[in-house]
């Protein structure tokens, strides 16, 4: 088979027939239009695609050379920078729990204090006065 349908390219370079057809439009993959018993198609020859299906192309282009220590370099702060942003976290989340339990044993202590004031107040008021006994009362129930 020396030309593929456009489906057929696609599949070849795993990617949709809508990328082809683009690439088409633009003039990147090389097509010709020829008449079927359907009506027009598209075909692109398999050579190309051949090559384009086991061809590597540069993302970006290397402007030099990279050595181990710069890479080395690169890994540790970058690893740095990971367990910066970890410890951070960490510590946060430990500083929103202490602070949640000062919170709490702050209510704890306050309401203890009220209860001693209470009591101390309690303690230090002059014990309450009796009525005067009568006659009969202190006759009969002295202590």
């Amino acid at each position: 088979m020396d030309k593929l349908t456009i489906k057929q390219a696609a599949e070849a370079l795993h990617c949709s027939h809508q990328t082809i057809r683009r690439k088409i439009a633009k003039g990147e993959i090389p097509a010709q239009k020829e008449s079927t018993e359907f009506g027009e198609a598209w075909y692109i020859s398999a050579e190309f695609i051949s090559t384009a299906a086991t061809s590597t192309v540069d993302v970006v282009p290397l402007t030099r050379a990279i050595s181990m220590s710069e890479i080395e370099k690169t890994m540790a702060y970058t690893v740095g920078q990971a367990v910066e942003v970890a410890f951070k976290k960490v510590v946060t989340e430990h500083t929103d729990i202490l602070r949640d339990e000062i919170q709490q044993l702050r209510g704890e202590l306050n309401s203890h204090y009220r209860r001693v004031d209470e009591q101390l107040r309690l303690a230090a008021a002059p014990p309450p006065k009796q009525a005067p006994k009568g006659f009969f009362a202190k006759l009969f129930f002295s202590s």
